[in-house]
């Protein structure tokens, strides 16, 4: 649906993607990471020193082509939603449906009003309704014009977290009803998960890591994607004589061959509390959580420390020795 070919813009550099037609994918990163440029050149808002992009196997960008942002069939949901707040909700999704009679307007309107259900509100202004309901006006009027991709810039950044549970979930719903190809913009990794089809991790410009949202956090490829999704456990590692040997543990593992220093991930709620293991560590503090606790803790021989979350375990105090469990298969290698 999509293809970037080798853009240079600001912190991006030589850049390529591939989107999927019909998928919600996400660029994720941080500020700076070039991730709100790549959403610009896209919609046309920006033009990148070189490279070239893609919609529908047509050329809309390169060294000596541009096309307009109006005639890339797009639409945009803005974090700051962008609504007139002198028009009611009817008028605002109908806003860019002039070149239709009026008849198929009001039609039009009415059915995507009704998509994002504020079927009941049509004729209150933006002031009169809830942040949660002005991203959805926002979101009705990107689909009115029926385009072929939507961008969505940082769309739940202005919310409270309970609100964004919900709204993330209907999001998804609604994108996935149309079937459109859509493209969220944002720096909250929860966001990405709870939503996107794929993640692209962006870092300083380029792409760390693409993957579906399980893939990415469950099988990191590297210490960055590892680290941005939460606090992880990571160690130096080799494999010798079918043994996954680590700074802090040996383990089975079911490979002949040998390698030497690399790096494991070790996700923290993969890390058990047991009675009795060969890892035992000394508990240096504890932050309560209320559905869990989190264990900064020092592993005895090495003095390496481990990090854990407890779901089940909160009868521990500072200076405990406590005894840890790590399946081998919760084990991620990464670069």
């Amino acid at each position: 649906m999509i293809t970037l070919k080798n853009i240079s813009k600001y912190t991006l550099d030589d850049f390529s993607l591939n989107i999927k037609k019909g998928e919600i994918l996400s660029l994720l990163g941080s500020s700076g990471s070039g991730k709100t440029t790549l959403l610009r050149i896209i919609a046309g808002f920006e033009i990148p020193d070189s490279g070239e992009v893609y919609i529908n196997d047509k050329l809309v960008v390169s060294d000596d082509f541009f096309e307009k942002p109006e005639k890339r069939k797009i639409g945009l949901v803005f974090q700051d939603y962008a609504l007139f707040p002198h028009l009611n909700i009817f008028d605002n999704v109908a806003f860019g449906l002039f070149n239709l009679p009026k008849k198929e307007q009001k039609s039009r309107a009415k059915e995507m009003i009704e998509l994002v259900g504020l079927n009941t509100l049509e004729y209150r202004y933006p002031h009169e309704i809830s942040g949660g309901q002005q991203q959805r006006v926002a979101l009705a009027r990107a689909l009115a014009i029926k385009p072929e991709i939507i961008l969505l810039d940082e769309p739940f950044s202005n919310l409270d977290e309970e609100l964004k549970n919900s709204l993330r979930i209907d999001m998804k719903k609604i994108l996935k009803e149309i079937g459109i190809t859509a493209i969220l913009v944002t720096h909250d990794k929860y966001d990405s998960l709870s939503i996107a089809d794929r993640l692209a991790l962006l870092n300083e410009g380029r792409l760390e890591q693409i993957a579906t949202p399980e893939d990415i956090y469950e099988k990191p490829l590297t210490k960055y994607t590892a680290n941005f999704f939460g606090k992880t456990n990571i160690y130096r590692a080799s494999i010798k004589e079918s043994k996954l040997i680590t700074e802090i543990g040996i383990f089975e593992f079911k490979n002949d061959d040998s390698f030497d220093d690399f790096y494991v991930s070790i996700k923290p709620q993969h890390i058990q509390i047991v009675p009795y293991s060969n890892i035992s560590a000394k508990i240096e503090s504890i932050v309560y959580f209320g559905d869990h606790i989190e264990i900064i803790s020092k592993e005895l021989k090495t003095d390496k420390e481990i990090f854990i979350k407890s779901y089940f375990d909160k009868n521990f105090s500072i200076g405990d020795t406590i005894n840890l469990q790590i399946d081998a298969e919760n084990i991620s290698f990464i670069n």
